[in-house]
């Protein structure tokens, strides 16, 4: 069978069928049709045709001769293999064209050359076919035509930067399943890139038809003739395909094979640290800026969008559609009229929704879709899961936009989240919360979020629930990896969903330059091989150069960040995943004492990254938990990430986190995760080691809502208390067992943050709800996103989250438990910003002479956080009874405790005064009697598996 449709006579030419987007030429669709195009046979060689149809014997074969094209156009270059049939069936096809002047045709090749040749002659016959192309091609007409660009394997997306390098294309049949008997064969139009294969009905055609991403399960294998197949065991995607020739049968798999060998996201699992077990590997030179609550945060993120030149991406567990993102002297900016805005400008916003079960979750996902997709054509909009998953959430928090610039963290762009470090409980006149924004899920929970401008509380004389939460933005490589995450979940949730009317979304390229162990490019080329002819050689320009390459700004598919070279092969990857007890942290080599006096810390060189805010150059890498319901094999990198941090831990772990739910202990048949675990070992190695060593851990002061009388929020304070101290899988226990004479509270301890107002002339007081999910280890480390410290965030087959590992490349000379000790700028930075905001201090811009640059010392932790903490506690029960506290073991006993002390207004407000900051101790014997595990049966929690609570 020959390769084209088209080598057929003139007059039968079967003409491409496609329609061009309006406004459309053929010209931009196929950029290689400018004056810049240089086709050059190099070489020609004889290789041997084993089809039944050109042998009776196939052990003998049928010898031909295929002549190697060197194609050049602006500073890319590529290599197609063609049998001399094929440069005939191109005349024959542009003869046949109406609009082009048969007489402007080079004569065409003598028919005689159809098979092999004498090697006397090759040299001729390639320059004759040389001067033929060259002809060919220097004619308007004639580059403008689809056989043209099906001869050289060009199509819409050969040349689009982002994208990546130009490598093989061309058609190749794809078995479809949708039918019975086994499906059907369909011809599609195939581009190979550095990253992922994806296809469409012909070079012409502007919209994916498929996409595959590349893997470290992939493997391309050759079937039975001309048949070959691609899977993923981690996507459970097989892709059955069938070459036009046996030839292409042979160089399909193999160009394949070749581009993924290059790929960071087959190789990851290769890397000598960092993996995790991770999709996507340890970015250098990636810049990143903590952001600390919601204030900061939704304005970093409304001046991005602001920014946007072609794309955003949103991917939220709930999203409100009115929420004011800038609140200033200079009114409210909203997040719907920054999308409508964006999307003015022709950016295409691509968002995910979780589509929760309305009888659960108060979030009315279909009123923020239909919102959104109302404001304009642009805004796509996909709510997932279905019916199917029915306890399981997609939680993660991401803003991608260009590509270019990502927001992770625990902050949903909805309703409460908006504060700043003072965490106000009060605004009578809505100048800052309007309508159920100000809102206390205490006092009510939510309803009716299509109606968010009527108030849910009486504001003169309820205080709202202050909201404390941590989001990061980041810069470099590692926003590919983010943004290739949303694009796998967009395809498969489409798929998933129905979703017809949707676009198929395509990742950008990842440069793998800076990838560890890699060897500089070599002289092209590779090697003489055919299969190396289909990976693109590095001409000079694309090298050294990043204006060369065409920019595609008129589909929504892909913005324009810069494009890096390829690299050479390396050996094909394995499919086994790494285990997590081979998995090593970023690797902090040792320093002396003199190198903290000089600064100076890493010898890895890693490049500038520009950043308008200017932030220290970092390590980066992106773990998450997804599941099989998400559409690949299940991935809990965020828990092995947080393990392996925890056990590289030298000095110190401080975390934030809205929960906290795992397993100390062998045995547990409730709770896998062994983030606690990984604690108890730390903390008994710095026991026996005699070493100082401190876990500080920041909840809330219970779950939101009303724990009274809501069981859900019991059952989960159940688990948290079951973590920490009261089973013999907590943590607490399970030292108290081993060390019994050790004070465990100068190893771990457990606080939460609490603000007071006056309100209606009485004082009033509630939690800063804690929301953040973050762990910073000695200063040096951040895991920072979406994911909780529980069973539904780390296991990985339950909720979706994303979360980036951050350490910074260069160091700063800073101490630890008084000794010299270097510390990450970024890091540090975080951590003092949190406890300067914790502790009522005045911030500071100079880390490294901060009074608490040290978090172990003495005069830090005890005299200062732990002293505070306990002062501010005893404070605030005075002047209010009715708190979670220690000596309150029965949810009676909280009842019957009055709402305020019946002391005088004067005094309680003079004693209020001494409260210093937002810090105090966690109540580890609250309720302590009550069993909090209960759920009756009357109540619909009753219905739900213990694990929805975990």
């Amino acid at each position: 069978m020959e390769r084209f449709r088209s080598t057929v006579s003139a007059a039968s030419v079967k003409q491409f069928d496609w329609t061009k987007p309006p406004g459309i030429t053929d010209a931009q669709l196929l950029p290689v049709v400018a004056e810049r195009l240089e086709v050059v046979i190099t070489s020609a060689t004889n290789v041997t045709d084993f089809s039944l149809r050109n042998s009776l014997k196939r052990s003998q074969g049928s010898p031909y001769t295929v002549y190697t094209v060197h194609c050049q156009y602006g500073g890319v270059s590529w290599v197609v293999v063609r049998r001399f049939k094929e440069f005939y069936d191109l005349y024959k096809q542009l003869a046949s064209r109406s609009e082009i002047d048969v007489h402007s045709l080079p004569s065409p090749p003598e028919k005689t050359w159809f098979r092999s040749v004498k090697a006397s002659l090759v040299s001729k016959r390639v320059a004759q076919l040389s001067k033929f192309m060259q002809a060919l091609v220097s004619i308007s007409s004639v580059r403008q035509c689809a056989a043209v660009a099906e001869f050289l394997e060009v199509s819409y997306y050969s040349f689009v930067k982002e994208l990546g390098m130009k490598a093989k294309e061309g058609y190749v049949y794809k078995k479809s399943k949708r039918l019975l008997l086994g499906g059907s064969w369909k011809r599609r139009w195939f581009v190979l890139k550095e990253n992922f294969i994806c296809w469409f009905r012909d070079p012409c055609d502007h919209t994916p038809k498929g996409v595959f991403l590349f893997d470290s399960t992939m493997v391309v294998a050759r079937s039975r003739r001309k048949r070959f197949t691609v899977h993923s065991s981690n996507q459970n995607v097989t892709l059955e395909l069938k070459a036009e020739s046996y030839r292409y049968a042979e160089e399909w798999p193999q160009a394949i094979a070749a581009l993924a060998s290059r790929s960071t996201y087959v190789t990851v699992t290769n890397q000598n640290y960092g993996s995790f077990g991770s999709f996507a590997p340890v970015r250098f030179g990636c810049t990143a800026m903590p952001l600390v609550d919601g204030k900061d945060t939704l304005q970093r993120i409304a001046q991005s969008m602001q920014g946007a030149r072609s794309q955003i991406f949103i991917a939220g567990w709930w999203i409100t559609p009115n929420l004011a993102m800038i609140r200033d002297g200079n009114g409210r900016v909203t997040l719907d009229e920054l999308l409508y805005n964006a999307a003015c400008r022709g950016v295409q916003i691509f968002v995910l929704l979780f589509k929760e079960i309305p009888l659960a979750l108060p979030l009315d996902s279909l009123y923020t879709k239909t919102a959104l997709m109302k404001l304009h054509p642009n805004i796509h909009v996909i709510r997932h899961p279905g019916a199917n998953v029915v306890y399981w959430s997609h939680h993660e928090k991401l803003i991608v936009v260009d590509q270019q610039v990502a927001y992770v963290g625990g902050i949903d762009l909805a309703l409460g989240r908006f504060d700043d470090s003072d965490h106000a409980l009060t605004d009578t006149t809505a100048s800052i919360w309007k309508g159920k924004d100000y809102y206390n899920p205490r006092i009510q929970d939510l309803k009716d979020v299509n109606d968010p401008w009527t108030d849910l509380i009486d504001r003169r004389i309820k205080s709202r629930m202050p909201w404390h939460d941590v989001h990061v933005e980041l810069r470099g490589e590692a926003v590919r990896d983010l943004a290739r995450h949303f694009v796998q979940r967009w395809n498969h949730d489409k798929a998933d969903k129905g979703e017809s009317e949707q676009v198929l979304l395509l990742p950008h390229t990842v440069s793998s330059q800076h990838v560890s162990n890699v060897p500089s490019f070599p002289q092209w080329p590779l090697t003489t091989s055919v299969a190396s002819q289909y990976i693109s050689p590095p001409a000079a320009s694309m090298v050294h150069t990043r204006t060369t390459m065409i920019q595609h700004h008129s589909h929504p598919y892909i913005p324009s960040p810069v494009y890096h070279g390829p690299l050479p092969p390396l050996p094909v990857a394995g499919a086994a995943s790494v285990p997590a007890n081979q998995m090593s942290f970023i690797p902090i080599p040792a320093m002396s004492s003199s190198h903290v006096n000089q600064g100076q810390f890493n010898s890895t060189s890693v490049s500038s990254v520009e950043s308008s805010t200017n932030t220290p150059s970092c390590y980066c890498q992106v773990v998450r938990s997804m599941g099989s319901w998400s559409g690949i094999k299940t991935e809990s990198s965020v828990q092995n990430a947080y393990i392996a941090a925890i056990e590289s831990a030298q000095y110190f772990i401080y975390i934030e986190n809205q929960f906290f739910i795992s397993c100390a202990g062998s045995g547990d048949g409730e709770i896998s995760n062994k983030v606690a675990m990984a604690i108890v070992n730390r903390i008994r190695r710095a026991i026996s080691e005699r070493r100082p060593f401190k876990t500080v851990v920041v909840l809330p002061c219970w779950p939101e809502g009303n724990f009274l009388v809501n069981p859900s929020l019991r059952m989960v304070l159940h688990y948290q208390y079951r973590t920490i101290s009261r089973s013999k899988y907590s943590i607490l226990q399970r030292l108290q067992r081993e060390f019994p004479s050790i004070e465990l509270d100068q190893y771990i301890s457990f606080f939460c943050l609490r603000k007071h107002a006056v309100l209606n002339n009485q004082p009033v007081w509630d939690q800063i709800y804690v929301h953040s999910k973050l762990m910073i280890v000695d200063d040096r480390t951040i895991i920072l996103g979406s994911a909780n410290i529980n069973e539904r965030s780390m296991n990985g087959e339950r909720d979706t989250e994303l979360a980036v590992v951050i350490q910074d490349a260069n160091m700063v000379p800073s101490s630890m438990a008084g000794q010299p000790f270097a510390v990450g700028a970024v890091a540090q930075r975080l951590r003092i910003k949190l406890w300067e905001e914790h502790l009522g201090l005045e911030p500071t811009s100079d880390s490294e002479h901060s009074i608490i640059a040290d978090p172990i010392c003495e005069e830090v932790y005890s005299r200062l956080w732990t002293a505070t903490a306990v002062a501010n506690t005893e404070i605030l029960q005075s002047v209010f009874p009715q708190m979670p506290r220690d000596d309150v073991r029965r949810i009676s006993e909280y009842n019957d405790l009055p709402p305020l002390s019946p002391d005088s207004p004067q005094t309680l407000l003079n004693k209020l005064e001494k409260v210093t900051g937002h810090l105090t101790v966690f109540p580890l014997d609250f309720l302590l009697d009550e069993e909090l595990a209960h759920i009756p049966l009357s109540s619909a929690e009753s219905l739900l598996p213990r694990s929805v609570f975990q």
